[in-house]
């Protein structure tokens, strides 16, 4: 069991799971934000198992666990995924700084507001020889969000958020348009990013045959 320091106590899933059957655990209710649920036991104490991950947290007080669903539960993924990182700019749907930073991290500078095809050209180059294995951790989100400034030129519309539930609540972006349901500028990135079935980066392919949610779960 890991030191109790601030009234919590990070322990493994699978332990929590036997403090709660041999303290006879009673649920209490899911957060709606993080969507942990979390159950009392004998003392005033408490175990919060949050939507995913294999870790949780065994809880001295109510106070403890008011104030870390008010602010945010103390686990950090082990690896945390690119929207996770970037938590912040998502969040502010800070695309400029995100796309500033895309340019910085492959050394390439084009004009945003009218992208050529060889614009296109000279930034997949520059991903191709960036470090094989950072580019899906370093370039996911920024280039996404390229892509997706690109697609909103194209098919006028406004980025949306959607949320995704780990330890704590991150958020990944799409664009909802006026033409088409939401686009996701990273799904198709992210299969060329890893080279999933050898696919290669195309940034025009991508702007022009973009992958559509809702086309996707009618296929299903």
């Amino acid at each position: 069991m890991a030191q109790n320091i601030n009234g919590y106590t990070i322990m493994k899933v699978i332990e929590l799971l036997k403090v709660e059957k041999d303290q006879k655990a009673q649920i209490q209710f899911q957060d709606p934000n993080t969507r942990a649920i979390v159950y009392s036991i004998e003392g005033g104490k408490y175990i919060l198992y949050p939507a995913s991950g294999p870790l949780g947290l065994l809880i001295d007080n109510k106070e403890t666990l008011d104030n870390i669903l008010k602010t945010r539960i103390p686990i950090e993924p082990v690896k945390p995924t690119p929207f996770e990182k970037n938590i912040n700019d998502i969040k502010a749907l800070n695309s400029k700084k995100l796309i500033d930073d895309l340019f910085t991290k492959i050394h390439v500078q084009v004009n945003i507001d009218s992208p050529s095809t060889e614009d296109y050209k000279l930034i997949e180059k520059a991903v191709k020889i960036y470090p094989k294995d950072k580019r899906y951790d370093d370039l996911l989100v920024p280039l996404g969000f390229f892509i997706g400034e690109c697609l909103l030129k194209k098919y006028p519309g406004e980025w949306t958020l959607s949320n995704a539930y780990s330890y704590n609540t991150y958020f990944i972006p799409f664009i909802k348009t006026k033409t088409l349901a939401q686009i996701d500028p990273f799904y198709k990135l992210t299969h060329k990013l890893l080279q999933i079935d050898g696919r290669k980066l195309d940034i025009l392919e991508c702007i022009n045959n973009p992958f559509v949610v809702e086309d996707y779960y009618k296929s299903k």
